[in-house]
Order: C-alpha cells, then sequence, then structure tokens
C-alpha cells in the first residue's frame, strides 16, 4: 500500500471521526435539555372543591385576608372528604398564586369543570418521587388523603401551558416564558429593521461612492474587522451612547435594538459587500453604457443581484442577535420584569437574557425551565432559518 493511500485513509478516519464526535456532543446537548426540560412541561393539578366554581372571599380584602379566606373555605369543604383535614393542611395541597390568578381570572359561568389548578410545590414533589420507598408526604394523615384525591382523580398531570403564557415569577411552578417571548420578538425585530437598510447602504456607499481607492478599502476593513468584536464591548458602547447620551429608557427594547444592531450591520455589511464585488461588471458597464444613472444601477440590478447574500446575511445576523445576552446586561435589561413591552420604549427583557437569569437560580425547577426555555429558543431559530431558505429558494426562481 503506498503512501499516498494511506495518507487518503489518515485523513478519511479524522473527518470521519470529528463528524462522529460533534454529532455525539448535539445529541448529548439535545437529549439532556429534553430531559431536564420535560420536567418543565409537565405539571401536576388538584381539582378545586367548589360546587359552582366560585368561592366567596371578599373582592376588596388584600391577598393576606382573601388566603385566610381560602383556607377557611377549603378546610370546610375538604373535610367532608375527610374529616381528619386541618386548617393548616391547605397549604401544602394547593399553590397559593395559582389560586389567586384563578379567582382573579375567572367568572364563574364559565368555569364548570374547569376547576383546576396547581398543586403545591412541595406536593408537586412528592408526587414526581416515583420511588417505591418514597417518604410520607407531611403526615400519615394527609398521605392518605392524598392517595384518595389520587383514586378519585382529582389530582391529574398535564401540560404545562402556564410556561408560555405566564410572564415571569418568584414562584418556579408560576414562572413563565410569555413577557421574555414578546421582548425577543420585539427587540429583535426592531434591530433587523435598523440593521438591513444601514448594512446594504454601507455596503453600496463604500463600492460606489467612496473615492479614492485606498480610502474604500480602509472603510471596508475598519467595518468588517467590527464583526469580531466581543459583544459585551457593544453593550459599554450601548450604555454610554444610547443610554447616557440620548437618553433612551433603560431597558427598553429600543435600547436593546440599538445596541444588538451594531452586532448586526457588520455581518449583513460583509456579505453584501463580497457579493458587490463579485458581480458581472459587464452588466453593471452596460447598463451606464445605455445611459442609466447609478441610482437606477444599484436599484435594478446591484440590489436584485445581492438579495441571495442580503437574506444570508439577515439570517445569519438575526441567528446572533437573538441569542446574544451580555450587550443587554449592560443595558439593564436583566431587571425583573412580569409584564410584556407595548412599545418600543417600554421595560422588556428577552429569552436568553431570562434564561441567563433562571440558570442562576438555585431551585431546580427554574434550571428545568431554562432548559425548556432554551430549547424553544432553537425551536425559534431553526423556524426562521427554514422560512428563510423558502424565502430565498422563490427569489432565486
Amino acid at each position: 500500500m503506498n503512501k499516498r493511500i494511506l495518507i487518503d485513509r489518515f485523513f478519511h478516519f479524522i473527518c470521519f471521526t470529528s463528524t462522529m464526535l460533534c454529532l455525539a456532543f448535539l445529541f448529548f446537548f439535545l437529549f439532556s435539555l429534553i430531559l431536564n426540560g420535560y420536567q418543565a412541561l409537565t405539571n401536576y393539578e388538584v381539582k378545586l372543591p367548589y360546587d359552582n366554581g366560585h368561592i366567596s372571599i371578599g373582592e376588596n380584602l388584600d391577598t393576606r385576608s382573601k388566603l385566610a379566606n381560602y383556607k377557611k373555605e377549603f378546610v370546610g369543604i375538604y373535610k367532608k372528604i375527610d374529616p381528619n383535614f386541618t386548617f393548616d393542611d391547605v397549604k401544602y395541597i394547593v399553590n397559593y398564586n395559582a389560586l389567586l390568578d384563578y379567582h382573579a381570572n375567572s367568572k364563574v359561568e364559565k368555569q364548570t369543570n374547569k376547576n383546576w389548578v396547581t398543586v403545591s410545590q412541595k406536593l408537586k414533589n412528592y408526587l414526581t418521587d416515583q420511588s417505591e420507598d418514597r417518604a410520607v408526604f407531611v403526615n400519615k394523615n394527609l398521605t392518605e388523603f392524598i392517595n384518595r384525591l389520587l383514586d378519585f382523580g382529582l389530582i391529574r398531570k398535564s401540560i404545562n401551558w402556564g410556561f408560555f403564557i405566564n410572564p415571569d415569577s418568584s414562584d418556579p411552578q408560576m414562572a413563565g416564558i410569555y413577557q421574555a417571548l414578546i421582548g425577543s420578538l420585539l427587540t429583535v425585530s426592531l434591530c433587523i429593521l435598523i440593521s438591513i437598510p444601514v448594512g446594504i447602504i454601507l455596503a453600496i456607499f463604500t463600492n460606489f461612492y467612496v473615492k479614492p481607492k485606498f480610502l474604500e478599502i480602509l472603510l471596508k476593513t475598519k467595518i468588517a474587522n467590527l464583526a469580531s468584536i466581543p459583544s459585551i464591548i457593544y453593550g459599554i458602547i450601548g450604555l454610554y451612547l444610547f443610554i447616557n447620551i440620548l437618553d433612551i429608557p433603560r431597558s427598553s427594547s429600543l435600547a436593546g435594538a440599538l445596541t444588538l444592531s451594531m452586532l448586526a450591520i457588520p455581518i449583513i455589511f460583509v456579505l453584501t459587500d463580497k457579493t458587490i464585488n463579485s458581480l458581472d461588471q459587464n452588466t453593471i458597464n452596460a447598463a451606464f453604457a445605455l445611459g442609466a444613472s447609478k441610482m437606477q444601477v444599484i436599484l435594478k440590478h446591484v440590489i436584485p443581484m445581492s438579495i441571495n447574500s442580503i437574506i444570508t446575511g439577515t439570517v445569519i445576523a438575526t441567528s446572533r442577535v437573538i441569542g446574544e445576552t451580555a450587550p443587554l446586561l449592560m443595558i439593564g435589561m436583566i431587571a425583573f420584569i412580569t409584564a410584556p413591552p407595548h412599545t418600543i420604549t417600554d421595560p422588556a427583557t428577552t429569552m436568553p437574557v431570562q434564561i441567563y437569569t433562571w440558570t442562576n437560580n438555585p431551585d431546580p425547577e427554574f434550571s428545568q425551565k431554562a432548559s425548556l426555555a432554551i430549547l424553544l429558543l432553537l425551536l425559534i431559530i431553526a423556524i426562521f432559518n427554514i422560512i428563510s431558505g423558502l424565502f430565498q429558494k422563490k427569489v432565486q426562481k
């Protein structure tokens, strides 16, 4: 066997091994996220012991008084199921925050057969433990009571839709991604609306309007180098320029979009510039020879022929900025926000920042929610790439 064949086989082995290692890492990464995130996607609910879907607690009472009335009402109703049920046992069964939200958002006529709320964290931990030697739930009497509820189908396992429709909360069972999802969509959309025209204009300007040649090369080099700057530097620039000087509201989607656009513009510029340089110069020169102005050549020839690279640059830029965290931390988007933004100047947060916040929380349930949020973020990026690819093929046709 000659030396050339050995080298080819060794090179093939290296490529195959590297590919398998990458696939194994990807599989392990996704598997761990799915295994951990699945627990956040499911939840346990208990059926409220209401006959009419409503409880009389007093609308004008404060939260502490409402909870006291809830407990009294629960004791009276649950005692019909188990005479040993006590006043202090309520907190072991129902999540109070879920109960308050249920009552605040419900109407009596719409709650027929829908009286289900999230169980307490302690009860969820007990139900999640499927081992045969799991500990007694609080005490023997309450354990028997919980088993009785399970036998009658009054405790069920369901999909945790609250993760998608609830805002963030200090209660891990009530925390959701809704306000971060809306904040990400608003911030990234605004960022792309700013970045695409600016990146294209910069590429056209440096290729058709900047003279002499050395100045064109200098500008292209400097703008291209901006794509390699660490993202946290852009966060510092955004904090100083947009918040301290321009007085844009801190933690707003507008401040986040302007900061992220500084990352996206160089990416779009580089791809557009390379495409313009690789265009058929005969077509452009022919257009000039026929009397077309520079603006007509740009609008009717250069941009249409560069559309594929513009779409590619947009996809790459979006995939990067949608996962950025460091620049947004610098401009204050890490603030605890429980409501989605309604305007571009409202306080907002994004999904990467929300994931960062949850992973720093010692409660393991927040870690589960972070894994599920990562999967949701990857799904959004994949959907965006698929849509962009389909649009690119349609443009080519």
